[in-house]
């Protein structure tokens, strides 16, 4: 059973999406929304801005609708104005008035609507009858057993389909933790949003926040977030969660295998740990002392409390002395040293270091290659099995006494296997 219905639009002053659609999907107290077959957040920074019925109307964001059929959407502070704009119409509606005026092709129709824009809270409510048939000229349908709002250009759509969409997700927006995390790992706590959130690619990019490693450890420590998804803490990181009087609490999630890399035209395939260590410790500064041609090492590094610094001097190194290198050969991003060792002077003298997934995933460059250690090449099975001699872990890291439920619960997740399979789906290597 179906009916069109007569509904009211909520202005919210942030919304996730803003792309052109033929259809919007929404559905009574749900902060999500599906345009274009996409899996969206009606509002990412509010999520009590919903769908809801009150004094026996249906009232919708009318931001999210608008800028999902390609509209802009303008509030305008000293008139109370709202303004909506798309390539054809002219859309204003002022607070506290029933008048609405269309401007179409030049010709302007003024409306009266039955009940006036209104502030209520934050946020501004419009007629949606008047916007979707007289403005954005949209039919409106209402699935009252589901409480699902479809606004649509007039075409067919899957009813069936859609409600399955709006299954519920294993978080809400409202309770879900706040997650940080380093540049490696950005594609798998992208995958975990989408997952566990039930939204769609583009959203869960959204949601995502990374502030590399060394930020997302001062971020926890400092209160601004709940989890962070890193490698393990540097010296440094430790040192700030003592004085802050926190405990950091790691719990591993998935394996990973630090790399080393060079230029795909140096003839040395494969290094020792200890030749490695020489190498960074200065005590071979010739590639023809490990069996490649006459000419300097160029050794890269990354900055201090970089999350593949501290893996390098912690695991690595283990204790021994990093030669200090020229201040050009210290790299301030994990993409910039690969660019760096594959374009060096159109040679094939430097040698970086990374981790697996971003060297061979999100960085890919033609020019490297990745070096066996120990006469064994990184790959999904070396580090799963530990063949490879250098397997690092990802952690979810939290602080003591200050986990909630809601933290407890997706770590839980993390390391159980419906976590896992999404950790191996995403192109990680699970526990």
């Amino acid at each position: 059973m179906k009916r069109s219905v007569s509904l009211l639009i909520a202005l919210a002053t942030l919304t996730v999406t803003a792309f052109a659609s033929d259809f919007a999907y929404l559905k009574i107290n749900e902060n999500r929304a599906l345009i274009s077959g996409e899996m969206t957040f009606i509002d990412l920074k509010n999520p009590e801005v919903v769908p809801l019925i009150k004094d026996g109307r249906t009232l919708v964001p009318v931001r999210f609708v608008a800028e999902a059929f390609g509209y802009d959407v303008y509030w305008e502070e000293q008139t109370r104005t709202v303004t909506l704009t798309d390539a054809k119409s002219l859309v204003t509606l002022k607070i506290g008035d029933t008048k609405m005026t269309v401007e179409k092709a030049g010709a302007v129709k003024a409306f009266t609507l039955d009940v006036p824009p209104d502030l209520i809270g934050e946020r501004t409510f419009l007629p949606l009858r008047a916007i979707a048939e007289q403005a954005l000229e949209r039919k409106v349908t209402w699935y009252p057993e589901s409480g699902i709002i479809c606004i649509t250009d007039g075409g067919e759509t899957n009813y069936e389909a859609v409600a399955k969409q709006f299954s519920p997700a294993k978080f809400n927006l409202k309770d879900y933790p706040k997650i940080d995390c380093s540049t490696s790992v950005i594609p798998l706590v992208n995958a975990i949003n989408e997952k566990i959130l039930g939204i769609g690619k583009k959203t869960a990019e959204l949601v995502t926040v990374s502030s590399k490693t060394h930020g997302a450890y001062v971020n926890l420590i400092e209160g601004k977030c709940d989890l962070i998804i890193t490698p393990a803490p540097s010296e440094e990181e430790l040192a700030l969660a003592k004085a802050a009087g926190a405990e950091l609490l790691l719990t591993p999630i998935c394996n990973e295998a630090f790399v080393f890399l060079t230029h795909k035209d140096n003839p040395v395939n494969s290094l020792t740990l200890s030749q490695i260590q020489d190498i960074y410790s200065g005590k071979i500064q010739n590639w023809k002392d490990v069996g490649g041609a006459d000419e300097r090492i160029i050794a890269y590094q990354r900055n201090a409390n970089a999350g593949s610094q501290t893996i390098m001097e912690s695991v690595v190194m283990k204790g021994l002395t990093m030669a200090k290198p020229p201040s050009q050969e210290v790299i301030f991003g994990m993409g910039e040293l690969i660019d760096a060792v594959a374009n060096y002077e159109n040679t094939s003298a430097a040698i970086g270091y990374s981790v697996y997934y971003y060297a061979s995933e999100m960085k890919k460059n033609p020019d490297i290659k990745l070096l066996s250690v120990n006469g064994v090449a990184p790959s999904p099975e070396t580090i799963q099995s530990k063949q490879y001699p250098i397997v690092i872990s990802y952690y979810a890291v939290t602080l003591k006494g200050r986990q909630t439920d809601k933290v407890k619960a997706l770590i839980e997740w993390l390391t159980q296997p419906e976590g896992q399979n999404l950790i191996s789906d995403s192109g990680y290597v699970k526990k």
